[in-house]
C-alpha cells in the first residue's frame, strides 16, 4: 500500500514538474515578443500617473488617519541606519577616549554624576579640537 503512494507522489510530482516548465517556458516566449513589450511599455506610460496620484492621496490619507505609509517606513529605516552608524561611531570615539585617558573612571563612586559628565564633556571637546575629529566641531550639550 505504502508503495503504491509512493509511486502516485512520485508520477504527480514528475507530471507537476513536467507541466510547470512548459507553462514557464510559453511564459518566455509570449514575454520576448516584441509587441507585447510595446503594449506593456504603452501601458505603463498610462498608468503611471494614476498609480502617482493614488501614492499621493494615499498620503493625505494616512495624515489625517495617522497611519505611516511606505515612504515613512523607508525614511525611518535610512534614519536608524543614520543612528547606528553615528552610535558605532560615537562608541569608538569613546572608547578611544578611555584608552587614551585611564583617569576617567565613570563607576567612580565618590565622583557626582554632574562632575564626571563635566569632565567626559572636557575631555570630549579637548579630542574634537585636537584634530582627531576634525569634521566633528562643536560643543556638546547633556
Amino acid at each position: 500500500m505504502m508503495a503504491i503512494k509512493r509511486d502516485v507522489f512520485y508520477e504527480l510530482k514528475k507530471h507537476g514538474t513536467n507541466a510547470e516548465r512548459k507553462i514557464n517556458k510559453k511564459i518566455q516566449d509570449s514575454l520576448n515578443k516584441k509587441e507585447i513589450i510595446e503594449l506593456a511599455s504603452l501601458y505603463s506610460n498610462q498608468i503611471a500617473p494614476q498609480i502617482k496620484r493614488n501614492q499621493d492621496n494615499i498620503e493625505m490619507l494616512s495624515v489625517a488617519l495617522n497611519f505611516p505609509t511606505k515612504r515613512d517606513i523607508a525614511n525611518i529605516a535610512k534614519m536608524t541606519v543614520q543612528l547606528e552608524e553615528k552610535l558605532d561611531k560615537l562608541d569608538e570615539t569613546l572608547a578611544t577616549l578611555f584608552q587614551k585617558n585611564p583617569q576617567i573612571n565613570m563607576a567612580n563612586p565618590t565622583t557626582s554624576p554632574s562632575e564626571r559628565r563635566k569632565r567626559l564633556i572636557k575631555i570630549l571637546q579637548t579630542y574634537l579640537s585636537s584634530g582627531n575629529n576634525a569634521n566633528e566641531t562643536g560643543k556638546f550639550k547633556w
